[in-house]
């Protein structure tokens, strides 16, 4: 196998965290899928202070009525 070939492919240790892309993964991830939206804002407001955000989850995050937690401002 060449070495071109494996940089490719995007190898992750077995106990590696896979990046959460959508709101509610990340919302089910943090056990608040039903939760008011207050709740649910400062779980992912906690969560953003210990994880960077996917670009995907950011796009998510702006599409959904969850944007406020992007604001640095209100956080």
């Amino acid at each position: 196998m060449s070495v071109r070939f494996t940089e490719d492919l995007d190898f992750r240790a077995p106990n590696a965290r896979q990046p959460i892309h959508v709101v509610g993964v990340l919302r089910q991830h943090l056990g608040v899928p039903d939760e008011p939206k207050d709740v649910v804002v400062k779980a992912i407001r906690e969560w953003l202070k210990l994880n960077a955000a996917s670009s995907a989850l950011i796009r998510d995050l702006k599409r959904s009525e969850f944007a406020v937690v992007l604001d640095r401002a209100n956080a």
